[in-house]
Order: structure tokens, then sequence, then C-alpha cells
């Protein structure tokens, strides 16, 4: 009986300091993890405000290796891109300039700095004509989903539908007034049919819009060298890619008109 319990408390004791040494490690674990995500922050904080430093003295080049140090550490921010534009601006380079500016607004659309900037940045384009117009109701709702960040459009349609399912609910439970039910049932579903054209829009062109880079491209009839240029296309027009081919890929002017450019013409939005 003695040998039974002096096993039972050995076995206890072992047991304690294996749940006490898990805790420490656990502790330690949690603690590092900490300690490494804090140095992190703070390197973060030391890029960004560096590269703001050097763009206040004029070293553009200097603060885009900072700042793309950032998005090389998968840091993406529309101020990041909105920064970048910026330097990319005061170098003259107004291709990338309007290529962070795009990028920009995927993520902070309403931002009037980046808003200024950018159409600043669009009425330097050399040859840059005007667009086609489209109807008006198109012009409108393309005019509110300029507005709205994809996440923005995500909680928005997530939102109404909530609400639309509550409505119906309370309807149905409690006899709302047939009048005032069908009115905001109407709403939301109208709401909800806008901001999902919107969201698909936006969707639909991920990976496919374009802006280019060189100072001046000819876009040919044939993914060619030697075949006939049907257009040119200018530095920070922005266009969309249909399809590629090997070194080439054929794109589409806002006017409708399609051509094949180079690849290393363009960088995806």
């Amino acid at each position: 009986m003695r040998l039974k319990s002096f096993s039972r408390q050995l076995l206890r004791y072992g047991l304690d300091n294996f749940i006490f040494l898990l805790l420490a490690c656990m502790l330690m674990f949690a603690f590092n993890r900490f300690c490494f995500a804090e140095e992190k922050i703070q390197t973060t904080k030391h890029i960004f405000y560096n590269a703001a430093n050097l763009y206040e003295e004029s070293k553009y080049d200097e603060a885009i290796k900072e700042y793309s140090k950032l998005l090389e550490r998968g840091l993406e921010s529309g101020n990041l891109y909105y920064n970048l534009g910026n330097c990319y601006f005061k170098k003259g380079e107004v291709g990338f300039a309007i290529l962070n500016y795009e990028r920009a607004k995927k993520l902070i659309p309403r931002d009037r700095d980046l808003k200024a900037n950018y159409r600043h940045a669009k009425s330097l384009i050399t040859g840059n004509s005007r667009r086609v117009r489209k109807i008006l109701p198109l012009r409108l709702i393309y005019k509110f989903s300029e507005q709205f960040a994809i996440d923005d459009l995500t909680v928005c349609l997530f939102s109404m539908y909530f609400v639309a399912v509550i409505i119906i609910v309370v309807g149905v439970i409690f006899k709302m007034n047939k009048k005032y039910f069908l009115t905001l049932l109407s709403v939301l579903i109208i709401g909800f049919a806008l901001g999902t054209f919107s969201f698909y829009s936006k969707v639909s062109l991920l990976d496919k819009e374009a802006i280019v880079v060189k100072e001046a491209v000819n876009a040919k009839f044939e993914p060619f060298d030697k075949a006939t240029t049907h257009f040119t296309l200018y530095e920070g027009m922005k266009v969309c890619v249909l399809s590629s081919r090997e070194e080439w890929c054929k794109i589409e002017r806002h006017d409708g008109k399609a051509g094949w450019i180079k690849k290393s013409a363009l960088e995806l939005i």
C-alpha cells in the first residue's frame, strides 16, 4: 500500500512539473511573439518615417526604395501607395505616379488629397483624349461605385441583406403597414442591386486594368514587331488587358480600340 501511494505521489509530482513546464513554455512563446511583433512594428515605423524624411529632402529615389521595403514585407495601405505616387510624380514619372494613385484609390477612394493629385497627374498625360461618354444612369452608377472600395461594398451589401431579412421577419410577425413595408423593402432592393452591380464591376476588373509606364507605345494589329501600328498609347493611360501571348498582351483602350503591345510597357494596377 505504501509503495502504491509513493508511486502515485511520484506520478502526481511529475504531472505537476510537466504542466508547469508546459505553461512556462507557452508563456515564453507568447512573450517572444509579442516582442517580435513589437520589434516589427517599430521597424516598420522607422522605415516609414525615414522614407517621409527622404521625400522632404527631395531624395525621391531613396524614398521609393524605403517605401518599397514595406511592400516587400507584405504591408499594403492606401497611404503607402499615395506616398509612392507622390515620389514618382516629383521625379516626373507620370506613369508610375498614376499607377500608385490607382492602387491607392482601391483602398482609400474618398481621400481628397489623393483625388486632387490623381486629377492633376492625369491632366499631364500626352495625347489624352476625351473619354467616351456613357448614358446618364451608367455614369451615375460608376460615380457611385468610385466612392467605395471593395471591402466597403462587401460590408454595405451584407448590412442591407441583414436589414432586409429583419424587415421581412418583423413585417410578417407584427403585420407592418403594407405601404411602409413595401417602400422600405423597395429602397433596400434598389440599393442592393446598385451595390451588387458596383461590386461586380470592380471585381471583374481585378488584375485586368493596367497603366502604360513608357513614354509612347505603338499598339499593333498583331503581336509582332513588324506588324502595322493601329494606334499609340502614352505614359499614364489606363487600359484593360484582354489576353496575353508570350511577351505581348492584347489591350483595349477606353474608346473600345484594341491592339497588341509589349508587356514591359505596362504595369497591372
